[in-house]
């Protein structure tokens, strides 16, 4: 599509200040316009209002700096930016939730790329004089408002599958201590490592491990992710390399633990693939074969804060075989034990089934954005 015409057809830069105690808002990368402070709260603050550039809601709001990585987003309140951001005003030919999608595009970010200017070797800052000149697709007034309403209707379905996923996945962390304190009766308290040991990794030579498809995997803290072993990722060692090393097998129903750094980070063994457990990692197993309440507990609230304290202090957070074994949990009677496993996987397995649903409605709106913003697809109205 060419002649297009430029954004300042749509769009006006507004630097505009005013010395009200208003929310301060950043731009982040993933989610648009987010309070500045860390806690999710808007902060107020009259003194740094002042300093501060003032944006209405239904603004856009884009940081000079990293424009060309889609850091922008839309104004949800009245409020106090940044500076380093320019607050960005559609005009009446220009639907705001339409622009605030449009400027996410890819083709608006290669525009961006290719209107940015070098600060330094590795900053590039957009000006609003270049962001101006820019031309992209921009359809007719009715057009731009049923994007937005497609878009905004998918975007409403992902925000409330991430919700649903996060009460889950809440859920399944505190199910222990519920069910401890429903029934205190039933449990006593326990160290961990009276139900399940810690085995630590072995230290294998890097010239050992290989990029290849053949082999056996070695399992270190990055196949740690989501929850799972990502076996394929790894690197592998020859057989004929790994032999005496058969006590760092992994088993099914081992909790791998980052012991190193994201000492929050498992996964949990769930085939009888067979693969090689690396050093800093370490692999909670069960004193009963079959039992992943060993898995559970550990990864419930109660254990976490316990793991946080231990491992605070330095500059990188480390865990120990001897502290995991020391955390204390509450253990029930087997028969409890296998309730609350049943529980858990349930919660685990929806949870999984919601997250591939998550991820195919986020595949379908990039696809879908990527035909509506760039004008390959059309809507009639």
């Amino acid at each position: 599509m060419s002649n297009l015409p430029p954004l300042s057809k749509y769009i006006q830069v507004i630097k505009e200040k005013k010395d009200l105690p208003l929310p301060i808002y950043s731009v982040t990368l993933s989610n648009g316009m987010q309070p500045r402070d860390t806690l999710g709260r808007s902060v107020l603050s009259e003194l740094e209002g002042k300093d501060n550039l003032f944006a209405a809601k239904g603004d856009i709001c884009y940081n000079m700096m990293r424009m060309w990585q889609g850091a922008s987003g839309l104004v949800p309140e009245d409020c106090h930016v940044s500076p380093a951001y320019v607050v960005c005003r559609p005009k009446e030919n220009l639907d705001p939730i339409y622009a605030s999608y449009m400027l996410k595009s890819q083709e608006a970010i290669k525009a961006f790329i290719d209107r940015s200017q070098g600060v330094t070797s590795d900053r590039w800052r957009l000006y609003p004089d270049e962001f101006l000149k820019i031309s992209l697709f921009i359809p007719p007034l009715p057009e731009q408002k049923k994007i937005a309403e497609i878009l905004s209707g998918i975007d409403t379905e992902i925000d409330a599958l991430s919700t649903l996923i996060s009460l889950l996945t809440l859920g399944k962390r505190n199910l222990l201590q519920d069910a401890a304190e429903k029934e205190p009766d039933k449990f006593s308290v326990k160290a961990l490592g009276e139900i399940a040991s810690v085995i630590n990794g072995y230290a294998f030579s890097s010239s050992d491990l290989e990029d290849s498809g053949n082999g056996i995997p070695v399992i270190r803290m990055s196949n740690l992710k989501s929850g799972a072993v990502q076996y394929e990722s790894a690197l592998k060692i020859q057989e004929s390399k790994a032999s005496g090393l058969e006590r760092f097998l992994l088993k099914k129903g081992d909790l791998l633990i980052g012991m190193s750094g994201s000492i929050s980070n498992t996964a949990l063994v769930t085939s009888e693939k067979a693969a090689l457990l690396n050093q800093r990692v370490g692999a909670l197993r069960a004193n009963n074969e079959g039992s992943f309440y060993h898995a559970i507990a550990y990864q419930s609230g109660i254990a976490m804060r316990q793991v946080e304290q231990m491992a605070a202090g330095g500059a990188q957070l480390n865990i120990s075989s001897s502290q995991i074994e020391s955390i204390e949990i509450p253990v029930p009677s087997r028969q409890e034990m296998d309730k609350i496993t049943q529980c858990w996987f349930s919660m685990e397995s929806t949870i999984r089934l919601y997250e591939i649903k998550l991820s195919r409605l986020r595949s379908l709106k990039n696809a879908l954005a990527s035909d509506l913003l760039s004008g390959r697809k059309r809507v009639s109205v």
